[in-house]
């Protein structure tokens, strides 16, 4: 994992050819994103980012900062003087708010926990999809089984 934004650029910018997305990703991916930025590579990458590109620029990062500053007030205004909340349901929710809004116009206020079930379950279900099995029951894989082999080996040069 990364944690600095220098090297963060550095995958994604720099030697962003050097990196490629396992098999695993781009079918279960794939599922949930198409075959769009997220999961494209080389040229086919370039132009998707090269037609997401306006929706970076100035003007329209202001008015998605209008957006939020508009939804940080929707939901304070929901807010009882001096009775407690849940911060992390009140900021998951509005995330869903910016996030509906700015990415496909939708208000989906009401509608937020349908929403956060569904993409939970989406998330869950790719996140189990895409991460390895832990290295105790691949110990337990024989080296003659064929289809495990290259995921074992994998896990047991991370052990070493």
């Amino acid at each position: 994992m990364l944690n600095m934004p220098e090297l963060v650029r550095q995958v994604l910018v720099d030697q962003s050819t050097a990196f490629e997305k396992t098999a695993a990703v781009h079918a279960l991916g794939a599922l949930i994103h198409g075959n769009g930025v997220f999961l494209s590579e080389g040229e086919q990458h370039r132009r998707a980012r090269k037609l997401l590109a306006p929706h970076f620029q100035h003007n329209r990062v202001l008015y998605h900062a209008e957006i939020m500053t508009d939804r940080v007030s929707r939901l304070q205004a929901t807010w009882e003087g001096g009775a407690t909340i849940n911060l992390a349901n009140e900021m998951t929710r509005l995330t869903l708010w910016i996030i509906s809004k700015v990415l496909f116009d939708a208000d989906v206020s009401g509608e937020e926990r349908e929403v956060g079930e569904i993409l939970t379950y989406t998330f869950r279900h790719f996140a189990d999809a895409v991460t390895p099995p832990p290295a105790s029951i691949l110990a337990h894989v024989p080296e003659s089984n064929e289809r495990a082999k290259p995921l074992s080996k994998r896990m047991r040069i991370r052990r070493r």
